[in-house]
C-alpha cells in the first residue's frame, strides 16, 4: 500500500527543510504550510521552488485539522516542535521530526539556565538531524535510543549543493539595493534579540557589528546585506525596553537608509543571498556549518563570551575566524579581500567530513527512504 505522508510547516522560515523533497511513485505526499507573504518579489517567497507539487496553505493554525482529516496521513512530518500540537491524527499515524537547524555542543549544559521546555521533544517515532551532537541531545531529552534517530539528514543542506541556487539572484538582488556597483558584498547574519540565556551575551554584538560594518563598508565601497532575526519594529521595541539598548536607538534607526546596507526581510530565503563574497555573523547559527559546506569565508563576532565558546567547532577547526574585538574586523576583511587571508577552504571541508555530514544533495532521499519503512 502506498503510504500517505504529510509535511507540516508552521513557520515560513522553515520552508527550506522540505524544499528539496522529491515526488515519488512509492508514496503520496502533501506539504502544508502558512500562506506565503510576498514582501519584495526579488527572490522566491512562495512555494514555487518545491519539488512536491501538492501544496496546501492555511491562514490560521486551526485550519490544519480539516486538511489532516481529508488527507488521512500515515506519517506526519514536522520541522518544529511539539509535533502535531493540537492536531488529532488517526490511530497508528507515525510522527516524525526533521530538524530545521543544528544543535550546538553547548545546548545540553544550558537547559536550566535557558529554562528550556525539553518535554516538547518527546513522542515522535523518528528524529532526523545532522550529527552525533543532535543524537546525544535527542537521547537526553526525548528518552529514545538510536533506532529512532536518523543522522546525516539535514535536508536544507541539499539546496546548497547547487551553487546556481544562491548565485542566480545576485544581479537582481544587487540591482534592488542602493549600491549595485559595490566592490565587495558581505552577508551579515544577526543573532538577536531575546532575553533567553543563550542570547544575552550576543544581543549587543548584533548592534555593535551592524554599526561597525556600515562604517567599514562606507570606507571601502562595499555593500553589507543584513539578515536580522526580527523585523525592525520588534528590534526597536527590544532596544527601548533594555537600559543598554537605548544608546543604539538613534544610530540603528539612522543606518536603515545607508546605501551601504541592505536589510533582508525576515521571511526572505537567506540561501539566496549566499552569493556574498564573505559571511559575517554574531552569536551562533547553523550558517556556521552551511558556510563551511560551500567554502565561504566566515567571520564570527563574539565579544562577550569565553573564547572556548564554539558551539559547532568551526573556530577550533580553523574553518572560521573568531572576532573577539570588533576593532579587528576591518583588518580581517581588508586582508582577506586583498590577498585571501583568513580563509581555509580545506579546513572547512575537513570539519564537514569530521561531522560525518555527506554534502551530496541526498539528505532528503535518506529521509524519504526511511519514511517508507517506519
Amino acid at each position: 500500500m502506498t503510504k500517505k505522508i504529510m509535511y507540516l510547516i508552521t513557520s515560513l522560515a522553515h520552508k527550506r527543510v522540505f524544499e528539496s523533497f522529491e515526488e515519488r511513485d512509492d508514496m503520496k505526499q502533501m506539504v502544508v504550510g502558512p500562506k506565503p507573504v510576498i514582501t519584495s518579489g526579488i527572490v522566491p517567497e512562495d512555494y514555487s521552488d518545491f519539488k512536491i507539487k501538492n501544496i496546501q496553505t492555511y491562514s490560521k493554525y486551526g485550519e490544519i485539522q480539516s486538511i489532516v482529516n481529508k488527507f488521512k496521513p500515515d506519517i506526519f512530518v514536522q520541522a518544529s516542535l511539539p509535533c502535531a500540537s493540537g492536531i488529532k491524527l488517526s490511530s497508528g499515524c507515525k510522527k516524525v521530526y526533521v530538524s530545521h537547524g543544528m544543535i550546538g555542543n553547548h545546548t545540553k549544559g544550558t537547559i536550566k539556565k535557558s529554562e528550556l521546555n525539553t518535554s516538547v521533544w518527546r513522542g515522535c517515532d523518528l528524529y532526523c538531524g545532522a550529527t552525533k551532537v543532535f543524537a546525544d541531545w535527542v537521547k537526553h531529552v526525548a528518552k529514545v535510543d538510536n533506532n529512532k534517530i536518523l543522522l546525516n539528514a539535514l535536508p536544507q543542506l541539499d539546496i546548497l549543493c547547487d551553487e546556481n541556487y544562491y548565485k542566480s539572484c545576485r544581479k537582481k538582488i544587487l540591482n534592488n539595493t542602493n549600491f549595485p556597483g559595490a566592490k565587495k558584498v558581505i552577508l551579515f547574519v544577526g543573532f538577536c534579540c531575546k532575553d533567553r540565556y543563550s542570547f544575552v551575551k550576543h544581543n549587543e554584538d548584533y548592534f555593535r557589528s551592524v554599526l561597525a560594518l556600515e562604517k567599514i563598508a562606507k570606507k571601502n565601497n562595499w555593500l553589507v546585506m543584513v539578515k536580522p532575526r526580527h523585523e525592525y519594529a520588534r528590534i526597536m521595541k527590544f532596544l527601548q525596553t533594555h537600559a543598554w539598548g537605548k544608546k543604539y536607538i538613534k544610530s540603528y534607526a539612522n543606518i536603515q537608509q545607508s546605501k551601504h546596507l541592505y536589510f533582508i526581510t525576515t521571511t526572505g530565503h537567506i540561501y539566496r543571498y549566499f552569493f556574498a563574497d564573505a559571511i559575517v555573523l554574531n552569536g551562533t547559527s547553523t550558517v556556521e556549518v552551511e558556510a563551511c559546506a560551500i567554502k565561504k569565508p566566515l567571520f564570527i563576532v563574539r565579544t562577550e563570551v569565553d573564547k572556548k565558546y564554539d558551539p559547532h567547532g568551526v573556530l577550533n577547526a580553523g574553518a572560521a575566524v573568531g572576532v573577539h574585538n570588533l576593532d579587528k574586523l576591518e583588518l580581517y576583511l581588508e586582508q582577506h579581500f586583498g590577498d585571501g587571508n583568513f580563509h581555509s577552504p580545506d579546513k572547512q571541508t575537513r570539519i564537514i567530513k569530521d561531522m560525518e555530514i555527506t554534502f551530496d544533495g541526498k539528505m532528503h532521499a535518506r529521509i524519504q527512504n526511511k519514511l517508507r519503512i517506519i
